[in-house]
């Protein structure tokens, strides 16, 4: 793949003031939300879908949608969750969240009062769990009118998730939240503790709240982290803006499962600027978005696409590992050899939250239970004996 333009996207003039902050893909849709008012010359208000051509899609209409920018959005079954810095949505009130439905709609059983109104209040990033509960994360100090500061779960239809307890939380703002397989949280942004426990710039949340003592970041990170992937191998990707709290003047790192810098991860000079988002591609490159304009000395405007430290194995070929069906409804079949073991399934979003995957065994092979993953676009990892195979699925 050059990186050379798509003359086939047409998105006519675009729109007024027009920043795009994230976007989900879906079979035959994209939805992109940010700052703007129109696209294409009509009205849009931070938030619109596009035909994969890049035309609008008149379906789908917001109305006066949200008022102030919107940052993230994600997939909640067959309805979408948008966060941000807006205090309405088609003149709903709703407090930097709502859930839109798939006609642009605000759903309005969706229980949220959200977060105090105000620019510096947002809600800067979240991410949906397999079983639909929500993680925020950003500037503010109460949801629903219930203290929680910069952190808080929401079950999945808006209400406060008791169960998870931070405390007093980070002391100051965080950009970026991901989960790991076993259901912990790694944390990222400019806070340099979280209740209490020093916890410079990065932290592991336990699934009830309570901080983790055993992920240690040592001396040379020095990010506040805008966006974070968690690997199949549990190594973690974190990469955002240089901060003055020491580190090595990297915008990119890649850290061991306990915190560590990966050593074996040597990105030079790296990037010469704030990196504002990443993703991860089925083959292990990362896909890199932000301010800078070169990487290693090397000129690149603004996105670019590295190697990682994966070492992932490709020389399987087709005929001796089949997997049907694509798309997949509620099982996949994945066949073996006849001289090699599974080790491990894992499943990743392509936002890098992992997944551990029920599994079933029969002769050949192995069946992933996958009816509890929400519709869209998953890469499972295969670890055998021999090696790793990495596929791209969508689940219907």
């Amino acid at each position: 793949m050059q990186g050379n333009l798509d003359n086939s996207f047409h998105s006519g003039i675009g729109g007024n003031y027009f920043k795009v902050y994230d976007l989900v893909e879906e079979e035959n849709k994209l939805l992109i939300v940010g700052e703007f008012g129109l696209y294409d010359s009509v009205n849009r208000y931070g938030l619109a879908r596009l035909n994969l051509d890049g035309t609008l899609d008149p379906t789908f209409d917001p109305g006066l949608g949200a008022n102030r920018r919107v940052l993230r959005i994600s997939k909640q079954a067959d309805k979408y969750i948008i966060t941000g810095s807006f205090s309405s949505y088609n003149g709903y009130p709703c407090g930097n969240i709502a859930r839109i439905n798939s006609d642009g709609s605000i759903d309005q059983s969706f229980f949220s009062q959200g977060t105090e109104v105000g620019l510096q209040r947002a809600i800067v990033d979240h991410i949906i769990q397999s079983d639909g509960r929500i993680m925020i994360v950003g500037e503010f100090f109460t949801y629903n009118g219930i203290p929680t500061q910069r952190i808080a779960r929401l079950n999945a239809d808006g209400t406060l998730d008791n169960t998870f307890n931070p405390g007093t939380g980070p002391n100051r703002v965080v950009r970026s939240i991901t989960i790991q397989a076993d259901g912990k949280y790694v944390i990222g942004g400019l806070f340099g503790n979280y209740n209490g426990f020093s916890a410079p710039l990065i932290a592991r949340i336990n699934s009830d709240g309570s901080f983790d003592s055993t992920f240690s970041p040592d001396s040379g990170y020095g990010i506040a982290a805008s966006s974070l992937i968690v690997q199949p191998d549990q190594k973690i990707l974190a990469a955002g803006v240089m901060t003055t709290l020491g580190g090595d003047g990297k915008f990119l790192h890649m850290l061991m499962p306990d915190g560590t810098i990966d050593s074996d991860f040597d990105s030079t000079q790296g990037f010469n600027n704030d990196i504002n988002i990443m993703t991860m591609q089925h083959d292990g490159k990362i896909l890199v978005g932000g301010l800078f304009d070169r990487f290693n000395d090397f000129g690149i405007n603004r996105i670019a696409r590295i190697n990682n430290n994966l070492n992932l194995s490709t020389h399987f070929s087709k005929t001796e590992h089949d997997w049907y069906p694509n798309p997949i409804k509620d099982k996949l079949f994945y066949k073996l050899n006849s001289s090699e073991e599974l080790v491990l399934v894992t499943g990743v979003d392509l936002s890098g939250k992992v997944l551990m995957l029920p599994l079933e065994y029969y002769s050949s092979g192995v069946v992933v239970d996958t009816s509890k993953l929400y519709p869209g676009a998953y890469l499972f990892n295969f670890q055998t004996s021999k090696g790793n195979t990495i596929i791209k699925v969508f689940k219907q």
